[in-house]
């Protein structure tokens, strides 16, 4: 990923998630022509914009089920769950989703063949980059409460850092954040009685630096 950033723009970004936007978005604007792959093809005719937009929504909606392997008439569902619905291409059009299936794998590298009839996307960032891209473009459509019911879960740790980095004002997100562990804490009265023990002693503490 770094190597795509540096080819692209002679630098490297200084935020971690400008490596995966940038390499992400510099994998889906190569187009192999060494693939024998026709240009006329209906892939090949979407927009950049509605190609990461169809990432987007696999990835979150896989997510947030905790899915990260896909049997491959299932991924070629949701390919064509959301290419049936694309404005743009008629709504008489044969979609062979099949076949977009193995254009993207062929193309771009996005998702990736693991095993029989078995895909993922080609690493777990890309999955976890496009979660994160998803919830920011629809945060007040409910994709952040699915995030928020997931603070205290792991795997969902590098989401929610990709999610506070790509708002361009994290101050609400940080709130609503911050109040999901508060729910958290709260009903666990072990750590509520600990949190109140912490408490009263900060405040008995007699110290010349500001109070804690």
């Amino acid at each position: 990923l770094l190597c795509l950033n540096y080819a692209e723009t002679q630098s490297f970004p200084e935020r971690r998630v400008e490596i995966y936007e940038e390499a992400l978005e510099a994998l889906l604007k190569k187009w192999d022509s060494s693939r024998q792959i026709q240009r006329g093809t209906l892939y090949k005719t979407l927009s950049l914009g509605r190609k990461k937009q169809m990432f987007a929504r696999i990835a979150y909606d896989a997510f947030a089920r905790g899915q990260i392997l896909f049997e491959q008439s299932e991924l070629e569902a949701a390919l064509l769950a959301y290419l049936k619905h694309v404005p743009e291409l008629p709504a008489e059009i044969d979609i062979d989703a099949e076949a977009v299936l193995q254009e993207i794998i062929a193309q771009h590298g996005i998702f990736a063949h693991q095993a029989n009839r078995l895909y993922s996307f080609a690493h777990l960032t890309f999955q976890e980059y496009y979660t994160a891209k998803y919830i920011v473009d629809n945060i007040t459509s409910g994709a952040l409460d699915t995030l928020l019911r997931n603070v205290a879960d792991d795997k969902w740790r590098e989401t929610i850092l990709m999610t506070a980095s790509l708002l361009a004002d994290a101050t609400d997100f940080l709130n609503a954040f911050g109040a999901a562990l508060n729910s958290i804490a709260a009903a666990d009265r072990r750590l509520t009685e600990l949190l109140a023990m912490v408490d009263r002693l900060a405040f008995s503490a007699r110290a010349e630096y500001r109070h804690p």
